[in-house]
Order: structure tokens, then C-alpha cells, then sequence
């Protein structure tokens, strides 16, 4: 990948204690709207605390402002309060440029930001962007990593844990995202890692039968293979273009990114509905500890749109147990749907 520079329904009971689903809500005690027309402007995954860069605490949030044909990275930082201590939006390739922004990790060493998204210029295809911004919202530089097909970035994590021998340190980032597949012309799930500086580590397409794989998020995990760099695991969706799309889950090296060993593997989860996956954590504390957790939706015609909660072993393979969380389409509250999960 050449580097730019410039469902089956199981009835149990659930403790849901320590677990924060991050979805739409009906009700506010505080609500603040960040953009201005005429502009069309979005957020992406959820909104990030910020723990390291100095000055006001508060949060962080990434989007897409959309202005006619041309599309920017949207970035706001606010305080604990809302109150705007940034609203920046980055233009990468000029006029008639697209670029969109998925999500945003905030740098441990207190340098900045790094955003993960998508950059096409004047139509032409789609490529993976990474922007690395300081805490003031200043442009430091952006990365595009692409070849001639379609490439986009979903989700983005730095890395708590490496190993110099086989190239990979912690601060190293880990993306998550879509390519297209150069045979087929399907569509696979990515995955890559890169130095903060942007320099690529690995790269790795993930295809099963032939049909479309995404994912939309990702975590470290703890290592499973011999050496202390942590797994990564990412979940999304597969689809064959017959059935509904089901949940996709993969957990990999981290050091190389291939599936082979320890408890590295790939999962389809799901049953009659469609069911996608759009986030994931392990579980760090208790009697759960190493234990993976994924969030999405699962849809049918009688239920529309449910939270579709999975708990799996360590193994990603090795299925615990399942939960469908929702009302009958037919009541007032008949729709849900979550952005992400973590542990409180």
C-alpha cells in the first residue's frame, strides 16, 4: 500500500454493570450544537476525554463539514463545559477535495492529535488519511495510504505495547478501515499500523470467500503469542451479497498483523437479521478480565434497528453468549443503535 505524503436471539440475563453503551439519546440535560450554516456538518465516533495535551480540560470530537461538492476534516475541542476551545477544519488536496474524518486519538506523549479518515481528490479514488494536528488544532502533517483502489480509514488506536526485535513500539498507531480488492473488486477489511510519524509498519486485507468485509473499529488486547506486543482485534461487518450482513470480528498479531498462533483468529457472528458490529473492548478487571466485548446493531423487519451485544472468550472464536436490546418497532422507542462501547 504506497504511502501519500503532502443474528440467532438468546434469551439470558446480562449484568450490563461497568459497561457504557455510547448511542442516540432522546433527552439532554445539556445539548450544544458546534457548526454554522450553510455548511452540513457531523460527527464521527463518539467524543474522546482529553488526558494529555495541556491547558483546558475537556474534550475532543471529529467529523466531516460538507460545503457544496467539497467535503472537510472537521475538528472541535471543547471544555468540560462545551464551551469551543478549537474549531478547526483541514482541507488536505485543494479545492473540489473530499475529505472526511472517522475518528481521533489524542497522543499519550502530549504532542497532539492524530485523525483517521478519507481523502479523495476531485472525484478520483478514495484514499486512507491520517492527519496528525497539535493540541492547538495546528496541522503538523497529513499522510494518505492508497494504491489505485479504494482505500478508507474507520477507527484509530495507539498502541500501549510493542517489541523492538520484531519493529512495532508502543505510540506506534493502529487503523482500521476498507479496502478494495484488486482481483475481485470486492470490498476486504484493513488493517495497518505506522510509526507517529506516519511511517508504515505492516498492512494487511482480510477476505473471506470472496465477498465484502469492513471494519469500523478496533482495540488492543492482551498478547497472546510469545512476546509483549498486545493483539489487535477488530469487528464490522461481512457480506455475501445473498444473505444479511453478519457481525466480523478478527484478532491478530500485533506485531505483524497475521492471523496464526495463540488466540488470534476470525469470527462471522449473527443468525436471520442483519447484524453489524461497530465497536469493541476487552474486559481488564474481574472475573471477565480478557474476556471481549462487541457492540452493533442487528435489524429485522419486526424489531428495525436493536443494540446486538456479544461476549466472546479471548479466543474471538469462542462464543460466550449473546443479547438483543430493544423495543418492538412498533413502540414509540422501536430504534437503537450504538456508536461504541467501553468499561467504566
Amino acid at each position: 500500500m504506497p504511502i501519500r505524503h503532502p443474528s440467532v436471539r438468546v434469551a439470558f440475563a446480562l449484568n450490563l454493570a461497568g459497561l457504557a453503551l455510547l448511542c442516540a439519546s432522546t433527552a439532554s440535560a445539556n445539548e450544544v450544537i458546534y457548526g454554522a450554516t450553510p455548511a452540513t456538518d457531523s460527527g464521527a465516533r463518539g467524543v474522546n476525554l482529553v488526558r494529555f495535551c495541556g491547558g483546558v480540560p475537556g474534550f475532543i470530537s471529529v467529523g466531516t463539514r460538507t460545503v457544496g461538492n467539497q467535503s472537510d476534516v472537521y475538528v472541535v475541542r471543547t471544555s468540560l463545559a462545551g464551551a469551543v476551545v478549537f474549531e478547526r477544519f483541514y482541507n488536505i488536496n485543494g479545492q473540489g477535495a473530499k475529505d472526511s474524518g472517522s475518528s481521533i486519538v489524542e497522543l499519550s506523549n502530549g504532542s497532539g492529535f492524530v485523525v483517521a479518515g478519507t481523502s479523495n481528490v476531485n472525484g478520483n479514488i478514495d484514499d486512507a488519511l491520517l492527519l496528525r494536528i497539535d493540541c492547538n488544532g495546528n496541522a503538523i502533517f497529513p499522510f494518505t495510504y492508497g494504491g489505485p483502489l479504494r482505500e478508507s480509514a474507520t477507527d484509530i488506536i495507539e498502541a500501549q505495547t510493542g517489541n523492538a526485535a520484531a519493529g512495532t513500539a508502543p505510540g506506534d498507531l493502529v487503523i482500521s478501515g476498507t479496502a478494495t480488492n484488486p482481483v475481485g473488486g470486492n470490498t476486504d477489511a484493513l488493517l495497518f499500523r505506522v510509526r507517529n510519524n506516519g511511517n508504515l509498519i505492516w498492512n494487511r486485507r482480510f477476505d473471506i470467500n470472496a465477498v465484502n468485509e469492513s471494519f469500523a473499529a478496533l482495540t488492543e488486547a492482551r498478547p497472546s503469542l510469545a512476546g509483549p506486543t498486545g493483539d489487535i482485534v477488530a469487528v464490522g461487518a461481512w457480506r455475501n451479497g445473498v444473505a444479511p450482513d453478519q457481525g466480523y470480528v478478527v484478532r491478530v498479531s500485533g506485531d505483524t498483523g497475521n492471523v496464526g498462533g495463540g488466540n488470534t483468529c476470525s469470527a462471522i457472528y449473527g443468525g436471520p437479521d442483519t447484524d453489524r458490529f461497530t465497536g469493541v473492548f476487552e474486559s481488564r478487571v474481574g472475573a471477565t478480565a480478557g474476556q471481549l466485548y462487541f457492540t452493533g446493531t442487528s435489524t429485522s423487519a419486526a424489531q428495525a434497528n436493536d443494540i446486538y451485544l456479544v461476549r466472546a472468550q479471548p479466543n474471538p472464536c469462542a462464543f460466550i453468549t449473546q443479547r438483543r436490546i430493544g423495543a418492538l418497532a412498533t413502540s414509540a422507542f422501536g430504534d437503537e443503535s450504538p456508536a461504541d462501547i467501553e468499561q467504566q
